[in-house]
């Protein structure tokens, strides 16, 4: 098989990937739903990319490069087919790639400014007591902002390989020369380094890491393993042991005052506070198996 289907097919790959974060987190579209047409998608082009020079006889044996790949022995019709197979392709996934990580900054920050006015305006009325908690996009900007290194990751791997390649078939020296042998080794290096880089941004991806943790937490702790289950208990915003709390609260401090009717209402809204922060980092795990 030739160089050029293997290539765009992982460059579409990685640019279902980076689509799929945009879609999930500022449309609200289903990642697991979305999955079989990214494979349908890769596979058509990697058959388009592969099958059409085949039918055309120009994939074979290039010596030049040492490789299966476009044989055509004019670099000008050598250099139209990298073009039309593999570099358009490639560099136009890359810049959509871009795109996608620009939307979701672009996203975020205007979900960050919307709340920073909501928050002004309403501090003038609203209990200062009271901290609502932040917006999951905002709490969690860091992960999805790390999520992003994917598609840039993506971007800069395809733009070299894109240079590399087309430096190969333009150059008609019959004699390698040394920097030749150090952009083949190099071109080798990047190709083959991709799923490598992936595989440490994806073991280190906070995303993951917080999977694990709440996976962890929820074999180990059986009060976890209940809120994990049953999230419908939290009718509104309270789970049973607070409004049992809540009664207790309420006849003591009948007898004790104003002060001890204060401190009791804080504790309640704390435990709701708690609850609502707990719901986020579930709803936050489901983002990430979608994506």
């Amino acid at each position: 098989m030739g160089w050029a289907g293997s290539s765009c097919g992982c460059g579409l790959e990685d640019h279902c990937r980076g689509d799929s974060r945009g879609l999930v987190l500022v449309y609200g579209v289903s990642g697991n739903k979305m999955e079989k047409y990214y494979i349908i998608g890769s596979l058509l082009l990697c058959g388009v990319c592969n099958g059409t020079p085949w039918a055309a006889g120009q994939l074979g044996w290039y010596a030049r490069s040492g490789v299966c790949w476009l044989k055509e022995p004019v670099p000008s019709v050598r250099l139209q087919w990298l073009v039309a197979t593999q570099s358009t392709w490639m560099l136009l996934m890359s810049a959509a790639e871009v795109f996608s990580f620009m939307t979701i900054l672009i996203f975020m920050m205007n979900i960050q400014r919307l709340r920073a006015d909501s928050m002004s305006r309403s501090g003038n009325t609203a209990d200062p007591s009271i901290c609502l908690p932040e917006a999951p996009i905002v709490r969690y900007r860091g992960m999805i902002l790390r999520i992003g290194l994917y598609p840039l990751l993506s971007c800069f791997l395809s733009v070299t390989e894109c240079y590399l390649d087309v430096h190969s078939v333009v150059d008609t020296n019959t004699v390698l020369t040394h920097f030749d042998l150090d952009l083949r080794i190099f071109d080798f290096f990047v190709y083959s380094s991709r799923p490598l880089m992936y595989t440490l941004l994806a073991a280190t991806d906070p995303s993951f890491l917080h999977a694990l943790r709440a996976l962890r937490l929820s074999a180990h702790s059986p009060e976890c393993e209940i809120s994990w289950k049953q999230p419908a208990t939290m009718g509104s915003g309270l789970t049973t042991q607070s409004q049992a709390t809540l009664k207790l609260d309420e006849n003591y401090t009948t007898s004790s005052g104003s002060a001890e009717v204060i401190l009791a209402t804080e504790g309640v809204r704390n435990r709701r506070l708690s609850a609502e922060e707990e719901a986020e980092e579930i709803r936050v795990v489901d983002i990430g198996r979608q994506i």
